[in-house]
């Protein structure tokens, strides 16, 4: 059985690229809003942002947490013949009450890495917030100057 969507109160993701923090991000539904890196294998960027938005942002991203989403949380999976950096991925939403749903993955950036379902949802997590960070990056770099 799916969580009915207005349970979900926040949004976590986590990528290490060879132990080195690639993407963190942590979104609520009351728009605060965590953010570093840009989830590249090489990644540079690794400055935090922390701010809030409008609840929209989290919003947009319910419909990704899908049945076939959520049938991973619980695992730990680890690719056997990973090929590349070695990634680690880990993907977790709280619900109100607190409790927390997690599912990680281990693999190698030139190996296939986790279903399409747990890749698009990254993804449109990074895309979904992509606009906030740039944003705050300029307004940081105005600041620095």
């Amino acid at each position: 059985m799916t969580t009915p969507a207005e349970n979900y109160i926040g949004i976590m993701v986590t990528l290490k690229v060879e132990g080195e923090h690639s993407l963190f991000v942590m979104l609520g539904a009351d728009g605060a809003i965590k953010r570093m890196g840009n989830g590249a294998v090489d990644n540079d960027e690794f400055d935090m942002f922390l701010g809030k938005t409008g609840p929209e942002l989290f919003a947009s991203l319910l419909p990704k947490i899908t049945p076939e989403f959520c049938q991973w949380f619980g695992q730990s999976l680890g690719d056997r013949e990973s090929k590349g950096k070695m990634c680690e991925l880990t993907v977790g939403v709280m619900l109100e009450g607190g409790e927390e749903k997690i599912m990680q993955w281990r693999y190698g950036a030139e190996s296939q890495g986790p279903p399409p379902e747990v890749c698009q949802f990254v993804i449109a997590v990074v895309d979904t917030t992509e606009p906030w960070f740039v944003q705050q990056k300029a307004m940081a770099e105005k600041t620095d100057q």
